[in-house]
């Protein structure tokens, strides 16, 4: 029967009325396909992008070692095909494991990317592999501390996969910084699918039942420090597809240059809208945005007010320069309030700890030794709102539980482990922010 013809085993002849129907499906599906076909061969390949992001990062990194994971060996094979004659690049899938002269042992390849932590001679410089594109194959029990710079090619539906791809390179005798980069899918197929965003809210909840673990997604411009300035809820971390439309943004107004205004130091230009607010750059590298007094530094609230500035040029007047200046100013002030007040620290089960100590220590300081603590109180308060290993957590913890260590030790006890933890990720709202552009949209006030 599976073999037989169609035309011989069919009882009866088809009705004129279902070939009709079934010519007309053929030929949508043909037409579809058609113009399928006409879309990709006028959409650029992503391909050539993501080889050429692969190549800055090698560039940027020049001395260490970079793997690249992906969950399909497809991708993996098509980038390795375009890149295969680029200086020490290897492969690895389930099926084979590839370098430029051909097939090779997977036990080999990996001696030449990670000779330490195969416990393997060293290859010569010709035959090392820093760069190696793999298959989550790679994600787990294997040992690669050799390495420093972990690229992920594509986002798993498990965040877990993530932490395993990161901890092949958190092994002992791994290098002080690992560093994490993410190459986001297409737009339209990053919106449909939200990955990004849904594995932030993932790690998110994880986060607060069982505390914060190692980084595995590169850090995005962070929300607001402080809702009591803005009356706006936070709306959760911002996606990377929300932060690359907003970068391509910059990237288009970066060739226009007006001159600076005098008074503040700053560029400041402006566009006719339907709304009134503002998009300010700060020399921190944030962008503030503001839509009808609302103020936030979310970058998916920027890229809310920037799809708005295409609109025709004008003049901004004195007057609502300087009111938006002032919202500004007085924002960052609150912000800096709540920062050192802890208001808007993460509690995570260690770190709750680590809070109410602080909150506690804070009450009971005498008066005359406040003001040389307060500022180390706040500088903790903000490095357990950034990400720290969930080590260095019950560290803080322990610190918290030592009520017989004076309080100035202990305070220098925990800025000492989170400064070698985290070091240049304490982010305090300095008190000389300086805005450096200013795009003024809505219509001047009569």
């Amino acid at each position: 029967m599976q073999l037989g013809f169609a035309s011989l085993l069919m009882d009866g002849t088809p009705s004129t009325a279902a070939l009709g129907e079934l010519r007309l499906a053929i030929e949508r599906e043909r037409d579809t396909l058609g113009e399928l076909a006409r879309v990709l061969s006028a959409t650029p390949d992503p391909d050539v992008a993501r080889v050429s992001a692969l190549r800055r990062i090698r560039s940027e990194h020049p001395e260490a070692r970079v793997i690249a994971f992906s969950e399909f060996a497809s991708t993996i094979t098509s980038l390795y095909s375009a890149m295969r004659a680029d200086a020490g690049v290897g492969m690895l899938t389930a099926r084979e494991a590839r370098i430029a002269s051909g097939r090779i042992a997977r036990d080999e390849l990996l001696a030449r990317f990670a000779p330490v932590a195969q416990q393997a001679r060293a290859a010569a410089a010709h035959e090392s592999i820093t760069l190696l594109l793999a298959t989550d194959l790679l994600s787990e029990g294997v040992n690669l501390q050799d390495a420093s710079v972990v690229v992920h090619l594509d986002l798993p539906w498990n965040p877990a996969r993530l932490a395993q791809r990161v901890g092949r390179l958190r092994r002992p005798g791994a290098p002080r910084e690992v560093r994490t980069y993410l190459l986001a899918p297409p737009a339209r197929a990053g919106m449909l699918l939200d990955a990004d965003a849904r594995l932030r809210r993932k790690l998110e909840a994880a986060e607060r039942l069982i505390g914060r673990g190692i980084g595995v997604l590169p850090a995005l411009a962070r929300e607001s420090a402080s809702s009591l300035a803005s009356n706006m809820p936070q709306s959760g971390d911002a996606s990377a597809t929300e932060e690359g439309a907003f970068t391509a943004h910059l990237e288009r107004w970066s060739a226009a240059s007006p001159p600076a205004d005098a008074a503040s130091g700053c560029i400041v230009a402006g566009v006719a809208a339907g709304i009134n607010g503002w998009l300010a750059a700060l020399d921190d590298g944030r962008v503030v945005s503001s839509t009808d007094g609302r103020i936030s530094d979310s970058p998916s609230a920027a890229l809310r007010v920037a799809n708005l500035v295409n609109g025709k040029s004008r003049l901004p007047d004195g007057d609502e320069t300087n009111e938006a200046f002032a919202d500004l100013y007085g924002w960052l002030g609150a912000e800096r309030v709540a920062t050192m007040c802890g208001l808007d620290a993460y509690a995570g089960p260690c770190r709750r700890a680590m809070l109410d100590w602080l909150d506690t220590l804070t009450r009971e300081l005498p008066r005359h030794e406040r003001a040389g603590a307060l500022p180390l109180v706040g500088q903790l308060r903000a490095a357990l709102r950034t990400s720290l290993p969930l080590g260095a957590e019950r560290l803080l913890a322990g610190i918290a539980l030592k009520r017989a260590v004076s309080a100035h030790h202990a305070l220098q006890s925990a800025q000492t482990i989170i400064e070698d933890c985290s070091r240049g990720r304490i982010a305090v709202a300095r008190r000389d922010t300086r805005v450096i552009a200013l795009i003024m949209i809505g219509r001047a006030k009569a």
